[in-house]
């Protein structure tokens, strides 16, 4: 016989059906509502579930001190002799040592049960306490600002949503994207493997970069190349400064050489194509959201007078202090302050910031240029930058040629120069300065001796000899200049550049 299963939140008495049993129904019920929790729990809502239990069990932490118990004032400095002298009847008084009075209006009733109290008058006073509390709330003017807040957030009800949502989901805070007219560096079914079944490759793969590539001279030579060169640059952890998210840029090979030309004419045509306009349009979405969020937070804050001091002065709002209502009431905790409110607004970067959208062309030409563009989409104005590079013959010249190329398209502004490296400056020209280097390094006697030159060598200004040198590498501190320059570039690009 055929079955039908059908679920139903009331009792219907024309169904002839048979209930799930009372274990499976309880089962349910805590499915259930696990799921809710996990949905609607933040951080903060779970840290408090977590730590109820520690709370409600505190034995010695829920009673007021005794008075013998009470912990007394540290003694002042250099006054161990003088009450040491006064306990032992020496001195009749402590003088300047002697603690300082308390006043009135510094000392605090415990408000916790006392060691003799009976539990009942210890729940009724609480009670009596919280009645008189919610009383207070009601007739105060604290009623009338929860409601404003509350409508206030009840009219950007779609915006909060769309907030948490992104959060939740781990949705990009930025989208940088990157043309080039090379080869994907591996074969095709290697691609599909990445892309498809392994979406967070890039994370592991970037953090774990070796400072050269393994290079080889077939098809995807100068693929691999920049390749290592865009996860050095951007992503590798190795460096102090964190500049991007390997996640939120893509690379995207075998690109045709004018497909700058046709995103500046026809960018939804071309984001479209290449399945990233969903990802762009949303970044710039958040980024609304974003400024919508900041301006009501201000005005929920704005709704609360500011602390007032033991002097009953008003903080004043320069010095960025904190809005709440009361600064002994739970009301007036974790209130954003007016300097947060403010430096928030300067972290959300403008959109051109959050996107950018780059051409990496190899070409035959025998100088290397530069192009720039600018597309209008959504309202907002893009920079397209496009940049031809040529060929470089040997791998440590073409690695170096890489970096300087790449690292130009990225940023235009960035300029590596003896002044920003490791090295120590030489006042001699540099080629005599070159020539003696290369002569003490072809004595084969005291090599160790002369290590101090191949520090002082930095290969990112020019001097690529040293990386063709196979006896050399294994005792040059590669790994040095190239932490280096990486800062250096990273200390450039983030300037104009970032997420929210």
């Amino acid at each position: 016989t055929n079955q039908n299963f059908a679920f139903g939140i009331v009792k219907d008495p024309d169904l002839n059906c048979t209930e799930f049993s009372s274990v499976i129904r309880r089962l349910l019920g805590i499915a259930i509502f696990l799921n809710l929790a996990l949905v609607t729990l933040d951080n903060a809502g779970y840290e408090k579930l977590e730590t109820t239990p520690a709370r409600i069990l505190a034995s010695n932490d829920s009673f007021c001190p005794v008075e013998e118990e009470a912990e007394a004032a540290p003694p002042k400095k250099n006054c161990e002799l003088i009450m040491r002298a006064f306990k032992l009847g020496y001195a009749d008084n402590l003088g300047a040592c002697a603690p300082d009075e308390i006043s009135a209006a510094e000392m605090t009733i415990c408000e916790k049960r006392r060691v003799d109290e009976p539990y009942l008058h210890y729940f009724g006073r609480v009670l009596v306490s919280a009645a008189q509390d919610f009383a207070a709330f009601l007739t105060a003017e604290r009623f009338e600002r929860v409601m404003q807040k509350f409508e206030l957030q009840l009219n950007h009800v779609e915006t909060l949503r769309d907030y948490r949502a992104n959060a939740m989901s781990a949705s990009p805070r930025a989208a940088h994207h990157i043309w080039t007219n090379l080869p994907y560096p591996e074969n095709q079914w290697l691609r599909f493997y990445r892309e498809r079944l392994r979406p967070n490759d890039c994370l592991g793969r970037f953090q774990n970069q070796a400072n050269s590539p393994d290079l080889d001279d077939g098809l995807h030579r100068n693929s691999k190349m920049l390749e290592h060169v865009y996860g050095q640059l951007l992503f590798n952890p190795g460096t102090r400064l964190t500049v991007g998210y390997c996640k939120e840029y893509r690379i995207h090979w075998g690109a045709p050489d004018n497909i700058c030309d046709q995103l500046v004419q026809y960018p939804d045509a071309v984001l479209r194509k290449h399945g990233i306009y969903e990802n762009v349009a949303l970044v710039l979405r958040r980024h609304d959201i974003a400024n919508v969020i900041v301006n009501l937070d201000e005005k929920i804050n704005s709704l609360d007078p500011p602390v007032m001091n033991h002097a009953s002065m008003a903080v004043d709002d320069s010095r960025a202090a904190t809005l709440g209502d009361d600064p002994g009431s739970s009301e007036g905790k974790g209130k954003i302050v007016v300097g947060t409110i403010a430096k928030n607004k300067q972290q959300i970067r403008p959109k051109h910031e959050l996107v950018s959208f780059q051409c990496f062309m190899q070409s035959d030409q025998v100088a290397s240029s530069s192009r720039e563009e600018e597309m209008n989409w959504n309202g907002t104005r893009f920079r397209v930058n496009t940049r031809w590079f040529p060929l470089v013959e040997g791998d440590g010249a073409a690695q170096i040629a890489m970096y300087d190329q790449f690292a130009k398209l990225l940023d235009d502004r960035f300029h590596y120069s003896p002044y920003s490296s490791r090295s120590e400056l030489d006042i001699r020209g540099s080629n005599a300065h070159l020539a003696e280097d290369l002569r003490s390094l072809e004595s084969p006697d005291y090599l160790l001796s002369r290590l101090e030159t191949l520090e002082n060598t930095d290969v990112f200004l020019g001097n690529n000899w040293v990386l063709e040198r196979k006896d050399l590498l294994d005792v040059y501190p590669y790994h040095v200049h190239l932490r280096n320059y990486v800062d250096s570039f990273r200390n450039t690009y983030r300037d104009k550049h970032g997420r929210l």
